[in-house]
């Protein structure tokens, strides 16, 4: 795995970006391609803080996922919606979460939308669309069926990208799966994708340490 800074050709000399981590076999893997979409109240890559102190430090980020799904075959990409403010604060200045930015030493804790926000970035739905569209859509091969993992506040942003964008990815999307997400069917318009999501192919564990804990890659699909 490796980190990607985005947004991708981006001229702003702020240098406002965040980076998400993609496999090395992202531009080559025509086959299938694991996209994950973590809670937006915890770190880049991890799934569960208390997980991480339960269990072990595999199942609690997302190493063992990651491991899985590589041995199956997957390219991953593992997008990360929580670190969307910009601090220049930090040093070196960088994209940080919610947490860090109240921790920091700061004259105002205020956010200014423009100036504390990676463009095109600014919240987990932003995020998320920008990963599909220019990462997904355009640095992964058409033909690899895509698949995903999403988790919380990250899953609800998956679901409005998809509820607005389905048509486009409907041959591509295989399967997906979803934790403790706070979406409903009842709010879904596309009426294909609402009919994707109440089918075999949508899976919704309701914990997410049994979520983590019992993730296989041994079949075709993620969901079954």
């Amino acid at each position: 795995m490796k980190i990607q800074m985005l947004p991708l050709d981006s001229d702003d000399s702020s240098g406002r970006k965040v980076p998400i981590f993609v496999s090395d076999d992202l531009p080559t893997n025509k086959d299938k391609l694991l996209v994950i979409v973590p809670d937006s109240a915890y770190d880049f890559g991890i799934w569960s803080y208390r997980v991480l102190e339960d269990d072990t430090v595999e199942a609690g980020s997302m190493a063992s996922t990651v491991k899985n799904a590589q041995a199956a075959g997957f390219s991953v990409v593992i997008t990360n919606v929580s670190q969307n403010i910009w601090s220049p604060h930090h040093d070196p200045p960088r994209a940080v979460t919610y947490t860090s930015w109240k921790a920091t030493a700061k004259k105002t804790p205020n956010i200014d939308e423009v100036r504390n926000r990676v463009p095109l970035n600014e919240t987990a739905g932003a995020h998320v669309k920008y990963v599909m569209d220019n990462v997904v859509g355009k640095l992964a091969p058409k033909e690899a069926q895509v698949y995903m993992l999403a988790a919380g506040f990250g899953a609800l942003g998956a679901v409005e990208y998809f509820n607005n964008t389905y048509r486009e990815w409907k041959e591509r999307l295989q399967a997906i799966v979803f934790c403790e997400t706070p979406h409903t069917a009842d709010g879904l318009v596309d009426e294909d994708f609402r009919k994707f999501v109440l089918e075999v192919r949508h899976c919704n564990t309701p914990f997410l340490s049994r979520f983590q804990l019992t993730l296989s890659f041994s079949s075709a699909a993620v969901a079954t």
